[in-house]
């Protein structure tokens, strides 16, 4: 997996075309557009679902919906600002974004109490870093660099083989299924989990770690 820490450095929101709809006092949607200039996305989610699609654009385009609940997640594994520990009303949450160093670091300002459910499109070949707590993630059509870790929840990716060059998928309780037709295929099952390594043609490396949960790699 990539470990990038760096010093992050706050874009304004007008220079990113942020908007944030609140919807009342028990749930928010928000969304947001960033230039994308080859940089790394690193997003940091508590709890919730993200669904990554690839695009044609020079842009990443982000919506995400809350709903309130009971995790208490707080920490930012990318850590955009976290300066307070306090929790910030459902109507003052928003998507929090540091570009530095060819990384674009993504993340609520506050996600302890809320339920997160992301819909990003980025360029296809554009690399993501995600770290999702509880929940699950789906990719489609991405050809860049990959790399998931999950806590509790699931992985699904529908790729092209051709992109590719090596995946790593590991599940320390559940099952990983691998539907790719070419490449060189290894696969170590024990008592409660499995890992995967496969090889391929293409450029592109895949790393998907899940703790507790299933993940799932397909062709488009």
């Amino acid at each position: 997996m990539k470990k990038i820490i760096l010093a992050s450095t706050l874009v304004s929101l007008s220079a990113i075309g942020f908007m944030s709809i609140a919807m009342d006092n028990e749930g928010a949607a928000l969304s947001a557009t960033l230039p994308y200039k080859n940089q790394m996305i690193a997003l940091d989610v508590g709890v919730g679902d993200v669904l990554l699609v690839a695009s044609d654009d020079d842009q990443i385009k982000m919506s995400v919906t809350l709903e309130p609940s009971n995790n208490t997640h707080t920490n930012n594994k990318h850590n955009c600002d976290s300066h307070s520990h306090a929790t910030i009303p459902m109507n003052k949450r928003k998507i929090q974004t540091s570009v530095e160093h060819g990384l674009i670091k993504i993340a609520l300002n506050d996600q302890s109490h809320v339920t997160q459910n992301w819909l990003i499109h980025m360029p296809k070949d554009a690399d993501i870093d995600l770290h999702l707590g509880v929940g699950n993630t789906q990719l489609n059509g991405l050809q860049g660099e990959v790399s998931i870790e999950i806590g509790v929840g699931s992985a699904k990716a529908y790729v092209s083989d051709a992109n590719y060059q090596k995946m790593k998928v590991e599940t320390g309780v559940g099952k990983v299924a691998f539907q790719l037709p070419a490449g060189q295929l290894n696969r170590d099952s024990h008592l409660v989990g499995e890992e995967l390594v496969w090889k391929g043609k293409g450029q592109s490396k895949m790393d998907i770690e899940v703790g507790v949960g299933d993940i799932d790699i397909s062709t488009l």
